[in-house]
């Protein structure tokens, strides 16, 4: 037999039952994959009796057209093994993308001022902050806003209601949000600055609205920054306050009781 008789034989044949696969409905890569390697294998057994078959016959008319089709044979079951391996492949999970951390930037000379408001009396105070959003989860904390009690003790308070609608309407107009709610507690020292289940399950209400924190202050200088359940870390910018326990978010401003601002109510040396 002629070699190129043979080849053409063979192409002919592998074309012939390749191309129902590129008619009707698509099927599965897998099955594609399959498909073809076995049809490799086919053809290349066909080649091995063509070599039997000389070899029977002491001929070796159709040896360079055998050999030179082997080795496509060859490549092409390797290829479809490869493939097929890719897609029956177990598909790695999907990685979590890390939750974003907040950074809320905020500086000694505010919280100073937010001290002083907040310890002034005897009884519990609350105050709303905001601040201006730097980035997706960068804001900073630099703005008080006031809003009326309607009920106030030493161990509480709760801010009017119309009171604190208006001071969220306000900053939404000035394009604010709310960024933290800020209050006092009775006692000294760290401990005193932990927050209550009342604190904890008011700041889950706001934190479904709000990229809030809260930060609790008592009158030795002591305060710490909190969330019921949002992932934060507070930068401050500047000099006057001391880091108790940064993993907490406990820090002291230093000799909270000493004058620190001036009052333009009565002119300097009189």
């Amino acid at each position: 037999m002629n070699p190129f008789s043979l080849q053409n034989k063979l192409l002919s044949q592998q074309l012939s039952d390749t191309v129902p696969l590129l008619t009707g409905p698509q099927p599965e890569p897998e099955s594609v994959y399959a498909r073809t390697r076995q049809q490799a294998i086919g053809f290349g057994e066909k080649l091995i009796h063509g070599l039997l078959h000389n070899l029977r016959e002491g001929e070796i008319t159709d040896l360079d057209a055998l050999w030179e089709l082997f080795p496509f044979y060859v490549n092409v079951v390797a290829t479809a093994k490869v493939a097929i391996a890719k897609t029956t492949a177990p598909a790695s999970p999907p990685k979590r993308a890390e939750p974003a951390v907040s950074e809320y930037l905020v500086s000694p000379m505010f919280l100073a001022q937010c001290h002083a408001y907040l310890t002034s009396q005897a009884v519990e105070r609350l105050h709303l902050v905001t601040g201006q959003k730097v980035e997706d989860n960068r804001r900073t904390l630099d703005y008080m806003s006031k809003v009326a009690l309607c009920e106030q003790s030493a161990v509480g308070a709760l801010a009017d209601p119309l009171s604190l609608k208006q001071a969220l309407m306000e900053m939404d107009e000035w394009g604010h949000a709310l960024y933290g709610l800020f209050h006092s507690h009775p006692g000294h020292g760290a401990l005193a600055t932990r927050p209550s289940s009342i604190d904890l399950a008011t700041h889950e209400r706001y934190e479904r609205r709000y990229p809030l924190i809260g930060c609790i202050f008592v009158k030795d200088g002591h305060l710490r920054f909190f969330s019921a359940s949002t992932t934060f870390s507070i930068t401050i910018c500047g000099k006057g306050v001391s880091t108790i326990n940064e993993d907490e978010h406990i820090f002291k401003i230093q000799n909270p009781g000493a004058p620190r601002f001036v009052s333009y109510d009565t002119p300097a040396g009189s």
